[in-house]
């Protein structure tokens, strides 16, 4: 593309900075490239987190952001003019998990999530697929980013459930679940 004159005349140069996989940071270099490099796009801000947290910057800059991969629907809805996003929303995914399972005579099910934006919405995807297959949720275990449980189970301990199928909907590099 470079040997073809770039984009309207820009060669293209692949800048990288760490954000840590810390929203904070992300913000942060972002602004860095658009005010300091004067980028034209930016491109594979990884992480729900961090890509929602790019969502104001890249509105207010009036800066592209490209293959931003994160799942939330927040990354979706309102559309953005500004954002690119390669991945669907995190509740599809669940609600196709759940779909998934049911096909299969499965409908005892409960979902370990990310306590984040990702996995809200996928706890929220499989929650609507279980009501569509009318069949029941028993709840879900949030996990903090550093996979550790946040908070208890979402259902009394004397009714605690023991589920034939755990569907996980968490980052790549989350630790198992213990």
């Amino acid at each position: 593309m470079n040997a073809a004159g770039g984009v309207n005349g820009r060669k293209i140069v692949l800048e990288t900075l760490d954000d840590g996989f810390e929203p904070k940071r992300s913000v942060e270099n972002a602004k860095k490239l658009i005010d300091e490099k004067g980028v034209l796009a930016l491109f594979l801000f990884r992480g729900t987190a961090n890509a929602e947290a790019m969502m104001p910057v890249i509105a207010e800059k009036k800066t592209v952001l490209f293959a931003g991969v994160g799942s939330s629907i927040k990354m979706h809805e309102p559309m953005s003019r500004y954002l690119f996003n390669l991945r669907r929303p995190g509740a599809d995914r669940g609600h196709q998990r759940v779909n998934q399972l049911a096909s299969q005579g499965i409908n005892d099910v409960a979902v370990i999530y990310t306590d984040d934006g990702f996995g809200k919405d996928a706890l929220d995807g499989a929650q609507k697929g279980v009501r569509q297959e009318q069949d029941h949720a028993q709840g879900g275990w949030p996990r903090s980013r550093a996979g550790r449980r946040k908070s208890t189970p979402r259902w009394p301990k004397s009714s605690r459930p023991s589920p034939r199928r755990r569907s996980a909907s968490a980052s790549p590099d989350l630790p198992r679940p213990s």
